[in-house]
């Protein structure tokens, strides 16, 4: 993974080049919101967004390959523990709170969102606003390729989140969860090869 001299910052609708150096990112933004990445890699065309007018993030050991994505909007609360790790194409789009866990892992392609659109009466969909709902993703989770995690989720801490599952309901503590299936407990070694 090669690590670029820079990354872009969206900030109120102005970018910023903000530098970096080898391991060690600082970025500080000029509003009434700090953003501190410690030993942290960001690689090519990964994007910050943080519109929300209070809001701060401090992440050490964190490791974004390309295209990744995170978007705080509306007042949103992002917290990610220390060492945890995103694979290319991943996208966090906080308007509500997002909170992940230490040594949490990430495969390609994770979309996590703390919202839905509203929808129903004769109103454009767009224009009816979100509802929203807090993530909590515990630590030492691993979280496969494509996983989409939806508003009002809870994953309980080493728990293994199958590629390609949609989460719409909680996963506890220590469980293994594949699409179709129930959440089996991490130790249960019958189905495991």
């Amino acid at each position: 993974m090669r690590i670029l001299p820079f990354i872009f910052l969206k900030s109120t609708g102005l970018w910023r080049r903000v530098s970096s150096f080898s391991k060690l990112i600082m970025i500080r933004v000029c509003f009434p919101r700090q953003v501190t990445l410690k030993r942290t890699r960001v690689a090519r065309g990964c994007v910050f967004e943080f519109d929300a007018s209070d809001f701060s993030l401090e992440a050490n050991g964190l490791l974004l390959r390309e295209h990744c994505t995170i978007r705080v909007q509306q007042n949103g609360q992002l917290v990610i523990g220390n060492n945890v790790f995103f694979n290319s194409y991943c996208s966090l789009t906080c308007l509500a709170s997002i909170e992940i866990g230490s040594n949490c892992i990430f495969g390609e392609g994770v979309r996590i969102y703390d919202h839905d659109h509203r929808y129903g009466g004769d109103d454009l969909i767009r224009s009816q606003g979100y509802s929203k709902k807090k993530i909590t993703i515990g630590q030492n989770c691993w979280i496969g390729s494509n996983v989409v995690i939806l508003k009002g989720v809870t994953i309980g801490a080493n728990s293994v989140i199958g590629a390609g599952c949609v989460l719409h309901r909680d996963v506890p503590p220590n469980s293994v969860m594949v699409n179709g299936s129930k959440p089996r407990n991490l130790n249960d070694k019958t189905e495991q090869e």
